[in-house]
């Protein structure tokens, strides 16, 4: 069949894509047509030219390779700061834009019935971030779980990062060269 009159036969082309679900590329390659033609008279006679997700190829790929059918499948946990993180849904109260949350807030939220707010935290008793056991989780509140850090850190570790200048009892800074930062002193 001419390419031309092919590709004008609303019926012909309507039947290889619509109803065969042949690709616009194969449909070129049938006709000796470029890909761009195809999807122009496909335009033209208003039949909906399906985008990459829509295509046969990409359905199938993604049936059979998402989730656990895909060889680099992990069980659906990675690793971020020491936490670990599990799929759940991209609806998940908590959960990021690819659908992880902490199994520690999962882990709690199941064993209390409900979801944990976002005022929640979660403090690791053991200190051991991937230590994800209920005994060793404790649910707090953003301030009792600085609190808990504080008291068992001590009193100088972590609280000033590299460049700030820690403050003696009397509030004079405490300068590296020994001087206590008053002026004209």
């Amino acid at each position: 069949m001419a390419k031309f009159i092919a590709l004008t036969d609303k019926d012909w082309i309507v039947r290889h894509y619509v109803e065969l679900e042949m690709s616009a590329q194969a449909i070129a390659k049938m006709l000796g047509a470029s890909n761009h033609t195809v999807r122009g008279w496909l335009i033209k006679h208003g039949v909906h030219v399906r985008g990459k997700r829509e295509c046969r190829h990409t359905r199938t790929f993604q049936e059979n390779y998402s989730g656990p059918k895909n060889p680099s499948w992990r069980g659906g946990e990675r690793r971020s700061n020491g936490r670990i993180l599990i799929k759940v849904s991209k609806h998940y109260p908590g959960a990021d834009r690819w659908g992880y949350v902490a199994r520690a807030r999962f882990i709690v939220g199941k064993h209390l019935g409900r979801y944990l707010n976002s005022k929640e935290h979660i403090h690791h008793i053991n200190r051991q971030k991937d230590d994800d056991r209920i005994e060793n989780l404790m649910l707090c509140d953003a301030k009792s779980h600085a609190e808990l850090h504080a008291r068992e850190d001590g009193p100088n570790k972590g609280r000033f990062k590299k460049g700030n200048v820690p403050w003696n009892a009397s509030g004079v800074s405490i300068m590296a060269n020994g001087n206590s930062g008053k002026e004209g002193t």
